[in-house]
């Protein structure tokens, strides 16, 4: 069965080159059953979510280096329930003091963004930002360790478009409220 597939040497072997390179009807087999020996794997992404499924392993695969990242750099995306690097924390969300209002403020602007697309992510955080008269850096990179518990990733925008705003607004308030 399946299971062959994830302890066959060439298949883990695959670098970073062969992951982006490859058919992504091909690497999606073998992302599958990397989830799967996760737990992470749902069935809609073989059905309805099979559109947001491609388009996931299409923005995080040119970042990854082997299959058993999709299950754990990548697990953001597949999971609510993933670790927080601790220098991302202290780098992104504890440098300032004000940083908890401003994260709550941005889940409030993003909760009225419809439809939740990169383009309109973007614009949100460069309003919210002008508003509150800070960097958007500041909020990037606190909203990127908030979502994804990493310090860094694809590009932010479409990472949080990927992610779904609700998804992503419940994730901005839960880690405002823990972290800063």
């Amino acid at each position: 069965g399946d299971q062959k597939n994830w302890t066959d040497p060439k298949a883990l072997a695959m670098n970073a080159r062969y992951l982006s390179m490859m058919d992504i009807g091909e690497l999606l087999p073998y992302v599958r059953t990397e989830l799967q020996s996760a737990g992470l794997w749902d069935d809609r992404y073989d059905h309805e979510k099979k559109d947001w499924f491609v388009s996931v392993v299409e923005l995080i695969r040119t970042r990854l280096y082997t299959l058993r990242d999709f299950a754990t750099v990548g697990r953001p995306y597949f999971s609510d329930d993933f670790p927080y690097d601790e220098a991302a924390v202290r780098k992104n969300m504890k440098k300032d003091p004000r940083l908890k209002d401003h994260l709550d403020r941005l889940a409030d602007a993003f909760e009225t963004v419809t439809p939740f697309t990169d383009a309109a992510a973007e614009q949100t955080v460069r309003e919210v930002s002008e508003t509150l008269g800070v960097t958007a850096g500041l909020l990037i990179n606190a909203v990127r360790t908030a979502v994804t518990g990493q310090a860094a990733g694809p590009g932010l925008f479409e990472l949080l478009a990927a992610i779904g705003k609700d998804r992503v607004v419940r994730r901005i308030r839960a880690a405002a409220e823990t972290f800063c």
